[in-house]
C-alpha cells in the first residue's frame, strides 16, 4: 500500500538538531532498505533488531562512524513503510555526512511532519491522533504528556467512532422503515429512539468538556495579576516563579509592559501575567501598558486582583476598575499586612507572605 502511494525514499534527522550523545537519522519508503545496505555494506538485516555496523562514504569508501542500525520491513514500521533507524553519534560532521551520503543514493530530504503524514495516509494512525503526536512532543507537564498519550493510544478517536456508530445505525434504521409498512418489520419504539439520540449528545457534550480541559492542559492557565500601581504585583510574580523576573520599585508605574512567567502546580501549566498598574495617567507609554493590562484580563481564565492592606472595600476597587468580568475567577489579595496592626487576612487571599 505503501509504494502505492509513495514512490520516493525520505530522509532526515529524527531528533533535535545541536550537539549530543546519539541522533538518529530516519529514512522511510521503498529503497529504504536498498539504501541501508548499500550505507553500511552489509545486508539481511533481521527486522526491528539493532544491528551494530559502520557506514561509509560512498565515493572514498572511508568509515564516516561506527553505529547502530534497525530495519523495519513494511507494513510493520512507523509509516508503514520500509523504514530504517540509524542510530549514530551526535556530531554535526557526522549527522551532515550520514545525510548527505542518503541524498546521494536516492533519498529525498523529508519535510517536516513528513513521517507522520505518511503514517496516516497508509493507516497507522488518524488525525487525531498525529495531533497527538505533536502535542506529546511539545508537552510541559506530566498531565498534558498523559492525556496526549491516551489520544495516541486512540481514546478520542474510539470515542468518536461510537458516536458516529451509534448514529449512522440509527439513521439507517430510520429510512429502512420509511420503506417498509409495520407489518413487514420492527419499528423502533419513540422511547428507543430517544435513547439513542441522548446518549449521543451526552457523548458529544462531554468530548467538548474533554477539548476544554485538553486546551488547558496543552496551551496553559491564564493567571493575570491586576491592581493599581504599586501594591505588589511584581513582588508576587517574582515570588511565585522564585525569580527576579521583574524590577521593583517603590515608584508607582514601574511595569509599563507585561512580564509572563510559567510556572506548574499539580501538574497544571500557570501562565502568570504581570500588568501594567490600572490608574488614570497621561504618559503615553503608561497608557498603552494599561491597554494591555485590559486585554490579558479579557483573555485571563483566573484574575488576581491586587490591593494593599489600607484600602477597606477592595470588592468596590475591583468594581471600579475592571469590567466584563462574566466567567472569570477572581481571587483578591490584600498585601502589605505589616501597614495596618488591625488587618485580618479574609478568606479571598492567598497564604503568600510578601
Amino acid at each position: 500500500m505503501s509504494e502505492v502511494l509513495y514512490s520516493d525514499t525520505i530522509a532526515a534527522l529524527a531528533t533535535a538538531p545541536g550537539l549530543g550523545s546519539i541522533a538518529i537519522i530516519r529514512i522511510s519508503g521503498p529503497n529504504s532498505g536498498l539504501f541501508l545496505q548499500k550505507l553500511t555494506k552489509k545486508s539481511n538485516f533481521k527486522p526491528r533488531y539493532a544491528t551494530k555496523t559502520s557506514v561509509y562514504d560512498q565515493e572514498s569508501g572511508e568509515i564516516i562512524d561506527n553505529l547502530i542500525v534497525t530495519y523495519f520491513p513494511s507494513p510493520n514500521s512507523y509509516t508503514g513503510e520500509n523504514l530504517a533507524e540509524i542510530s549514530a553519534h551526535g556530531g554535526l560532521a557526522i549527522v551532515r555526512q550520514i545525510l548527505a551520503q542518503l541524498y546521494l543514493l536516492g533519498a529525498r530530504e523529508a519535510k517536516p511532519g513528513e513521517f507522520t503524514k505518511r503514517a496516516v495516509l497508509n493507516g497507522k494512525m488518524d488525525l487525531n491522533q498525529a495531533e497527538a503526536v505533536l502535542d506529546l512532543i511539545h508537552a510541559k507537564t506530566a498531565l498534558y504528556k498523559n492525556n496526549a498519550l491516551k489520544i495516541l493510544g486512540g481514546d478520542l478517536s474510539t470515542s468518536i467512532h461510537k458516536i458516529h456508530h451509534s448514529l449512522k445505525e440509527l439513521a439507517i434504521t430510520l429510512e429502512y422503515e420509511l420503506d417498509f409498512s409495520e407489518d413487514e418489520i420492527n419499528q423502533l419504539s419513540q422511547k428507543k429512539i430517544e435513547h439513542e439520540i441522548e446518549y449521543s449528545l451526552k457523548a458529544l457534550q462531554k468530548l467538548a468538556e474533554s477539548h476544554k480541559h485538553g486546551k488547558a492542559l496543552r496551551d496553559g492557565i491564564n493567571v493575570a495579576i491586576v491592581g493599581a500601581p504599586n501594591v505588589g504585583k511584581s513582588s508576587l510574580l517574582n515570588r511565585i516563579l522564585h525569580e527576579q523576573r521583574a524590577l521593583v520599585s517603590e515608584i508607582p508605574g514601574t511595569t509599563r509592559d507585561y512580564i509572563i512567567g510559567e510556572f506548574e502546580h499539580k501538574g497544571l501549566l500557570f501562565n502568570l501575567i504581570d500588568t501594567a498598574g490600572i490608574r488614570d495617567s497621561e504618559d503615553p507609554l503608561e497608557k498603552l501598558g494599561i491597554q494591555y493590562t485590559y486585554k490579558h484580563i479579557d483573555e485571563a481564565n483566573i484574575i488576581l486582583f491586587m490591593t494593599d492592606v489600607l484600602d477597606k472595600n477592595p470588592g468596590e476597587s475591583l468594581i471600579n476598575s475592571l469590567k466584563n468580568l462574566d466567567n472569570k475567577t477572581i481571587i483578591i489579595l490584600q498585601n502589605k499586612s505589616d501597614l495596618d496592626h488591625q488587618y485580618h487576612s479574609p478568606s479571598t487571599v492567598l497564604g503568600l507572605s510578601l
